[in-house]
């Protein structure tokens, strides 16, 4: 199942699916997200795989410089773990060797009679001397099957062969050769042929019963079918290996052509028998390679945790990395809070009612890593004997799911360095089937990304945060602004500005004092937090004056949050203790704002729009919202420093 998993951009761990993509078409990406609308990338399907390009070129209006790896895309496909980079969107590329939609067996489609078995020859050897006494030279092109087998070392192309040769040999219609899953959970991967000539139909399928049989005692099976109303005489021989049966070659002819019979089955028996040990090596090195690919991927995108430097981000782009690289539908990250218990901090596929409300129980798995500092692994977590999940019965559908600690380095303190902080859960997987051993050391090595890119954001928070009301700092909006301004050029979409000051904040501090002026500010700066989402930004710019910064937000959307800003901020009461004030209640309105970045504008110019039209709201009234626009006529030019001394 082919698929793109966004790590940043509008809605982080959002996944478009692609397998259902024909070859040649194209889509362009559109996301969920309101603010977002279409995503400037367009995925193309090839016959030997997915690429991408920009919607419009690099340079033109709307365009978008396009990075696969940091590079170029070049002239070959997209592999799994390829990281795609479009301005300021970024996802991963995902591609589920296992796909059911390859799987031939069809059980509820064909009525199958099996007529008799042949035992499963001891060796290759004892299956060729068999077949040696067969008419056509099938003894020849045996063994030169094993030859050509030799030199394969794909899953597919060995496939391939055996499907090729079934069908020359026993001169069938049509063939199909398939790998089974771990465990014979479904396909991981088929091939089919058909005789040239032959009138068109249906591919080759394998009945479920026959499957099963096959897989279950290894032995050639003849069976009489009838698919979907074409009647059919088939043989399915098991491709064998050490570890037993891996997969089914299966030959098929129509009924009343001439009888597949015994010589046959034995003949098809020793294709499956040759092709069973190199499928085996192949798998292996399919298997390895696999597992390369995508430690290398994850090695490369878990580069980028530690510069994300703000924790929701940290959390959404691992959680979403977890996802596309374990091909899991569910994952979670539970961080231990100032109380120490565990609760729900981001994750792909879970209710947004979970994350950050709810908390592992003290007796889970969940818990048990924390405190253990020991990965778990469940296959199956209704086999006796295996630890109760973390979440309540029923919660998932999965049966397995791996937990793994997360360990902050680098804290403050020597106490602090290596302390477990947290767990990272995976659960669902798409294809089915367990996690493997190999899937808890990818999310080990990402948990362990992770705990490091957490230290690196508290730090960072540490020396970024406005001391007194908890938003970001003036130096880091500063910071923030130069590079939401160079992504929204670059084609990642809008970007909004709201420049807010609270009305006559100076009568606050003379007939209160400045410890309730703090109060104030404080306030404000709660509100200003609660209304900010994903990558938004709220920061306290100069003594009572803030800033929301809104990546893909238009107009419409940031003059909706500003007026939502104005109206808390208004409805809001601040009772004084008595030693401040006497018990006083105290009440403040704001005035906002609100500019969006206009092609090719600097920031210092985008800055001044909105400080434009913050002055328009003071001349205006205050405590009100206004947006960017000429000035009204009447409005008399705002005399040299006036922005710095509105009040």
């Amino acid at each position: 199942m082919a698929s793109l998993t966004v790590l940043e951009g509008p809605r982080p761990g959002e996944r478009f699916a692609l397998s259902a993509l024909g070859a040649g078409e194209t889509r362009d990406l559109v996301s969920g997200e309101r603010r977002a609308g279409t995503i400037p990338l367009r995925v193309r399907r090839d016959p030997d795989g997915f690429r991408v390009e920009a919607a419009a070129p690099a340079g033109a209006e709307g365009g978008t410089p396009l990075r696969v790896n940091g590079e170029p895309p070049g002239g070959t496909p997209l592999a799994h773990g390829d990281v795609v980079a479009a301005g300021g969107l970024v996802l991963i590329f995902g591609e589920d060797d296992e796909d059911e939609s390859r799987d031939p067996a069809a059980s509820d489609l064909i009525s199958s009679r099996i007529e008799w078995r042949l035992p499963a020859a001891a060796d290759a050897g004892a299956a060729l001397g068999a077949a040696a006494g067969s008419p056509g030279g099938a003894a020849e092109a045996l063994l030169a099957l094993g030859a050509a087998l030799a030199g394969e070392r794909r899953a597919a192309d060995v496939l391939a062969r055996a499907a090729e040769a079934a069908l020359d040999v026993l001169r069938a219609d049509r063939t199909a050769a398939l790998a089974f899953r771990s465990g014979h959970r479904g396909v991981r991967a088929a091939v089919t042929r058909e005789r040239p000539g032959l009138a068109p139909g249906p591919p080759p399928r394998v009945a479920r019963a026959v499957a099963d049989q096959v897989a279950a005692a290894g032995a050639t099976v003849l069976s009489r079918d009838s698919d979907g109303g074409r009647e059919r005489v088939a043989l399915c021989a098991p491709l064998r290996g050490r570890r037993g049966v891996l997969g089914l070659l299966h030959a098929e002819v129509a009924a009343g052509a001439p009888r597949l019979g015994e010589v046959e089955a034995r003949l098809l028996a020793a294709i499956a028998l040759l092709s069973g040990g190199a499928l085996e090596a192949a798998l292996s090195a399919d298997d390895r390679e696999r597992y390369g690919r995508r430690l290398r991927s994850l090695a490369a995108a878990s580069r980028r945790l530690p510069t994300l430097l703000r924790r929701e981000a940290i959390l959404q782009e691992a959680a979403a990395l977890a996802a596309a690289t374990l091909s899991c539908a569910r994952t979670s990250i539970l961080l231990r809070d100032d109380a120490g218990e565990l609760r729900v901090a981001g994750g792909v596929g879970i209710p947004e009612a979970v994350a950050g409300r709810e908390s592992a129980p003290a007796s889970g798995v969940a818990a048990t890593v924390l405190h253990g500092r020991r990965p778990v692994r469940v296959a199956d977590a209704t086999a006796p004997g295996a630890p109760a999940p973390a979440a309540p019965p029923g919660r998932y559908r999965s049966r397995s799911y791996l937990a793994v600690p997360i360990v902050a380095r680098g804290g403050e303190g020597a106490a602090d360095v290596g302390a477990a902080v947290g767990v990272f859960c995976a659960t669902e997987r798409r294809a089915g089937g367990p996690f493997s051993s190999e899937d808890a050391d990818l999310l080990a090595i990402l948990a362990s990304a992770t705990g490091a890119a957490l230290a690196a954001a508290e730090m960072h928070e540490a020396l970024s945060l406005d001391a007194l009301t908890g938003v970001a700092s003036r130096r880091y909006f500063d910071a923030r602004l130069a590079r939401e301004v160079r992504l929204a050029r670059q084609g990642a979409g809008p970007l909004a500005l709201v420049l807010l000051d609270l009305d006559r904040f100076k009568s606050v501090n003379d007939t209160h004092g400045h410890p309730a002026g703090d109060r104030v500010l404080r306030a404000a700066g709660g509100v200003l937090a609660r209304a900010v989402r994903g990558d938004d930004l709220a920061a306290r710019t100069g003594g009572e004056e803030f800033a929301l910064l809104l990546p893909g937000a238009g107009a419409e959307d940031a003059l909706a949050v500003a007026e939502r800003v104005r109206a808390d901020i208004a409805a809001g009461e601040i009772r004084l203790p008595e030693g401040e004030g006497g018990g006083a209640r105290v009440r403040v309105t704001a005035s906002a704002g609100v500019a969006v970045l206009a092609p090719g504008e600097g920031p210092a110019d985008f800055v001044a729009r909105a400080d434009r039209a913050l002055y328009r709201a003071k001349r205006g009234g205050r405590d009100r919202v206004v947006p960017d626009g000429p000035a009204p006529p009447r409005a008399p030019a705002p005399p040299q420093g006036a922005a710095r001394r509105r009040r």
